[in-house]
């Protein structure tokens, strides 16, 4: 059997397992308080299922969660994208060195949109997350320390970020001075209303996907820290609906998955 093969296979198993674990863990409540502030996990209507156990999983570790309604990328019209500045082709090119699909431009409108949400209620801050997030147990104590600690200038706290280069900042938190250590990241984060802001003066047209649209909010004058070690993950068990198409492998991969959950629905 080819490796690739042998790796798609173990990572099905793997997915099988963690989905178990993931469902049994979502059905414990959190007996603590919620968290006393807003939850928003961005979520495709289309997408019962990633829905049902986001709600229960944050539930379950202590948050209140609200879902806001993502654009979805398969409703998109290019051409009228472009012709309404939402969208520039040209400057995806130049700035990401590629264009970006409809499903990334949809990713990217959402946490926008989220951002306009936060203005237009003028929340003081709130915490954004992706419905694959996964928090540990009592992930709300959790983020009430992290807010109690967290550097005074904090505008944007990522809690699952990939960076080249980061640097100690104060305990339990890292900055990003680097040029080539912008953290990219978008599964969960904690957001101010300056931030957001910032976002809705400067991040239209769409020319990144969401992830590298928060890494670069730094450019923007946006104060990044990242908790370290970091506090959120992704599941990994629900198909993509960004990358799933890229190539055989993310197709299979997301074939699988689907199937996985069909089975132990």
């Amino acid at each position: 059997m080819h490796i690739g093969e042998t790796s798609l296979i173990r990572r099905t198993l793997d997915n099988l397992r963690e989905f178990r674990r993931l469902r049994r863990s979502s059905m414990q409540p959190d007996n603590g308080r919620a968290a006393p502030f807003p939850v928003f996990v961005i979520n495709l209507e289309r997408s019962p299922e990633r829905r049902q156990y986001a709600l229960a999983h944050l539930s379950s570790v202590g948050l209140s969660p609200s879902i806001f309604t993502a654009v979805d990328g398969k409703q998109l019209n290019l051409p009228y994208l472009v012709e309404r500045g939402i969208y520039d082709d040209a400057l995806a090119r130049e700035s990401f060195a590629r264009s970006l699909s409809l499903a990334e431009i949809g990713c990217s409108l959402s946490h926008f949109e989220v951002c306009r949400r936060i203005v237009s209620q003028e929340l003081d801050f709130a915490l954004v997350a992706e419905d694959d997030v996964h928090f540990p147990p009592r992930a709300s104590h959790m983020l009430g320390r992290v807010l109690a600690s967290a550097p005074a200038d904090w505008e944007l706290i990522q809690l699952k970020f990939f960076s080249r280069r980061f640097q100690n900042d104060i305990a339990g938190f890292v900055s990003f001075p680097f040029e080539d250590g912008l953290p990219v990241g978008a599964t969960a984060y904690l957001i101010r209303l300056s931030c957001a802001k910032k976002i809705c003066a400067n991040a239209l047209p769409i020319r990144f996907p969401a992830d590298s649209m928060l890494g670069r909010a730094a450019k923007w004058d946006v104060r990044i820290y990242g908790v370290y070690p970091q506090i959120a993950g992704v599941n990994n068990v629900f198909p993509s609906s960004i990358q799933g198409d890229r190539n055989w492998r993310f197709r299979l991969s997301n074939f699988a998955k689907t199937l996985l959950l069909k089975v132990m629905r």
